[in-house]
């Protein structure tokens, strides 16, 4: 596993664990708790195309609900989000649904598992896809307890978003 991945990956478990965990706290009494999870403000991806890309949402009403189980806390965002990709050098866009429902579940012994499932804008770095690539399917990741990547698979259309934005 990239030294890359694994720091995203504790990265995003931190930030989900610290932003909601007094939230989780109070789902450990059986009840799931609902938020709203903006996706923030626009963005720049750089090194990823021959040019750099705004990232930024169109329409976002996206929705992190956290069940504490028995083994483990699930961490689940649903909801719409309508993105704009636009490449800096020339200022061509396209807009991509990027609504994807993504779980992860992170287990007590420390491994956790990553699902996405519908159209989103896949990892960098997954094996076989563009740098910056538009997934309309699956990918799904298994890490263990010392964040090594130890399974991942991806299923469905994938597109990348430097070919769409060159033209």
């Amino acid at each position: 596993m990239s030294p890359h991945r694994f720091v995203r990956w504790t990265l995003i478990s931190l930030a989900l664990l610290l932003a909601f965990g007094p939230v989780a706290t109070a789902s450990a009494e059986g009840k799931p708790i609902r938020e709203r999870a903006p996706f923030g403000p626009p963005f720049t991806i750089s090194g990823k195309c021959e040019f750099d890309v705004s990232w930024e949402a169109l329409s976002d009403n996206m929705y992190l609900t956290i069940f504490t189980e028995k083994n483990a806390t699930r961490y689940l965002i649903t909801g719409v989000l309508m993105s704009r990709f636009t490449n800096l050098a020339t200022g061509q866009s396209v807009d991509l649904n990027t609504s994807a429902q993504w779980t992860q579940v992170v287990y007590n012994d420390g491994s956790w598992e990553s699902t996405l499932q519908g159209p989103f804008i896949g990892a960098w770095d997954f094996p076989g896809n563009p740098l910056i690539a538009y997934v309309q399917g699956q990918q799904f990741e298994r890490y263990d307890t010392t964040g090594a990547l130890i399974e991942w698979k991806q299923t469905g259309q994938v597109q990348d978003v430097c070919a769409m934005l060159s033209n």
